[in-house]
């Protein structure tokens, strides 16, 4: 239900989509759907927590390794964008239709602000390690994110490039921007 609702929100729009047509697109009458669900805008809620917190896991991981900074970025990227590529309708959604969110909105922007933090973090060390230059922690960080999530508006499975050769290009460009030149 929540791959069909993402798909449709993508395509449709939420406010364009009705739960008649979540429930037609998944072959159930519209009275079925709410035993699985309160509202429209619960299935919003669960599609971008869920997309929000996929990021998590690699972002930990990385952030408490003992990798250069340099190789913890380049996780973070290859990971973030994988992400986007596969599961597209939920990045998108989660992306795109974030203002729509109403209740429960808060839960969403805490579990992303802990990724910010997270992703800071790693640009902090390699700052204060010398190998990235002093730069402004919060706009790399909002650098680096809207690069990646950018993705949504171009990005095409089918298309010239693959998902590995744009995270490649994502980390010569973001991580030779901000390393410090000796």
């Amino acid at each position: 239900m929540i791959r069909i609702a993402a798909h449709l929100f993508r395509t449709r729009g939420f406010h364009a989509t009705s739960m008649n047509d979540i429930s037609r697109e998944m072959g159930i009458r519209k009275s079925s759907i709410y035993y699985y669900i309160k509202s429209k805008d619960d299935l919003l809620f669960d599609i971008s927590r869920i997309t929000t917190e996929m990021l998590i896991p690699v972002a930990e991981e990385a952030a408490f390794s003992d990798l250069e900074p340099e190789k913890k970025l380049r996780l973070i990227i290859d990971n973030h964008v994988k992400l986007i590529a596969e599961n597209f309708d939920f990045f998108f959604t989660s992306l795109h239709e974030l203002q729509s969110l109403t209740e429960r909105k808060q839960e969403v922007l805490d579990i992303r602000d802990r990724y910010e933090r997270l992703v800071r973090g790693i640009i902090r060390s390699g700052i204060q390690n010398g190998t990235f230059r002093d730069i402004d922690v919060k706009i790399a960080t909002f650098t680096l994110l809207g690069m990646m999530n950018w993705m949504i508006r171009w990005y095409h499975a089918d298309g010239p490039i693959s998902y590995e050769e744009i995270a490649d290009i994502f980390s010569e460009i973001f991580i030779n921007g901000i390393k410090k030149v000796n």
